[in-house]
């Protein structure tokens, strides 16, 4: 190699290992349990702290309601903002996609319906989570088919309005509905039967979410630990699905 190659290899080297060093990252992030609860655990965490042991980082998350980590994110705090739609402006580097939800109708078998569409669930009450006519594509035309349509941000009503027959489908993550299901069940007090029979339909492709670094040598640190822990990743994906089989079937994420 050329004396000329060197000069420009050994920088390129040290820029590529740096952002590899031990660091503790301050990552804004989501409320959404089982991706990601109040303490920091949950299958986003599991994700994430899998990437940034490969990377040799630790990561500490900041939870705070879905979408307002994005604007804690915007206005200058953290190093890092964890589930970003893909193609979301946030003034920082996105990465590859690390996460992905599974979105689809949960509803009362009662209803003797199989949906395989959005237009299955005409003539039913429906609620889903906030912002969903923006995520999930043909509800916005779909909607004006059912009996009646809500969003509600609290996603643990969702169940208690499935339950209590007030809604007989929610629209949104298999796995969030059915960790809030469990929540309900488990109540100290019994609120509404929530024996009735249930079952998840994924009417949607995976909607796959980014990081979001202020640092772009991080974020492409990043993608290259992401690549590096595929298999890591994997398991535990498969074993957040099994957790959640009763209902979610073996979806894949």
């Amino acid at each position: 190699m050329s004396p000329l190659c060197h000069r420009f290899l050994i920088p390129l080297l040290t820029l590529v290992a740096a952002p590899v060093l031990a660091q503790d990252l301050e990552v804004r992030t989501a409320e959404i349990p089982p991706h990601m609860d109040l303490n920091g655990a949950g299958r986003e965490a599991d994700i994430l702290n899998t990437v940034a042991d490969a990377c040799g980082w630790t990561m500490t998350f900041v939870v705070e309601p879905f979408t307002r980590h994005w604007w804690s994110f915007e206005a200058g705090e953290g190093d890092a903002a964890a589930i970003v739609p893909i193609g979301t402006d946030l003034g920082g580097t996105p990465t590859d996609a690390y996460v992905s939800y599974r979105n689809g109708v949960t509803i009362l078998d009662a209803t003797g319906r199989t949906p395989t569409n959005l237009n299955d669930l005409a003539g039913l009450d429906v609620v889903a989570f906030a912002g969903a006519t923006g995520v999930l594509p043909g509800l916005l035309e779909a909607r004006a088919g059912f009996a009646s349509y809500r969003e509600v941000g609290d996603q643990f009503s969702h169940s208690r309005l499935l339950f209590g027959r007030r809604v007989q489908a929610i629209l949104g993550d298999g796995m969030i509905i059915a960790e809030y299901n469990k929540r309900l069940a488990n109540a100290p007090v019994a609120i509404v039967d929530t024996d009735q029979p249930v079952s998840f339909y994924p009417l949607f492709e995976p909607t796959p979410f980014a990081m979001v670094f202020r640092d772009p040598e991080m974020a492409m640190a990043f993608n290259d630990c992401l690549a590096r822990s595929a298999d890591r990743i994997d398991a535990i994906n498969a074993g957040y699905v099994a957790r959640y089989r009763d209902l979610i079937g073996d979806v894949v994420y």
